[in-house]
């Protein structure tokens, strides 16, 4: 709730603001043909969250996330991950973020690169994707991604890709998002 009011009430002091200024007021029309000015260097990810499950043939929904992003381990919610790429803890902490198609540490170090489609770029020539049926492609784990034919295969693949990361494929994953 807090995370919805506090961008409301922004939006709303400014648009009084402005309105009390003698502002020009434009219409929907007038303001979408306006160009925003964005900084070359500056990179707008939009990751797509929807619900989704990461499971192998035994545990179907090991990994799971909600429609706003929150996601679990096993069961427990242990962290989040915004439309803006970015992946944090249940206390907030950033613990890696998307920066075009390179997903980085919280420190900015590139940990591999994930493509729009969901493509994991692992540097070995056979890159990780999703298939139509949900199968992970060239994997060494039979892992599945439910809905198989999710938009969100990024966020999909970002989570699958933090949770190997922080285990080592076998270990832990919530001890680190405590």
């Amino acid at each position: 709730m807090k995370r919805i009011f506090i961008p409301l009430l922004a939006a709303g002091l400014l648009s009084c603001l402005f309105s009390c200024n003698n502002t020009e007021n434009k219409t929907s029309a007038e303001q979408a043909k306006e160009q925003v000015a964005v900084p070359a260097d500056t990179v707008i990810n939009t990751i797509v969250l929807e619900e989704i499950a990461i499971g192998d043939a035994t545990v179907k929904d090991a990994l799971k996330m909600s429609q706003d992003g929150h996601f679990s381990i096993l069961g427990k919610e242990v962290g989040v991950l915004s439309t803006n790429g970015q992946l944090k803890d249940n206390k907030g902490k950033v613990l890696a973020k998307m920066s075009g198609n390179q997903f980085e540490d919280a420190n900015g170090k590139v940990l591999t690169i994930i493509k729009e489609d969901g493509t994991i770029v692992n540097g070995s020539g056979k890159d990780l994707s999703w298939g139509e049926n949900g199968l992970l492609k060239n994997s060494e784990v039979e892992m599945y991604l439910t809905p198989a034919n999710t938009k969100a295969k990024r966020a999909a693949s970002i989570l699958l890709f933090t949770y190997f990361s922080f285990s080592g494929g076998q270990g832990e994953l919530t001890n680190k998002f405590k």
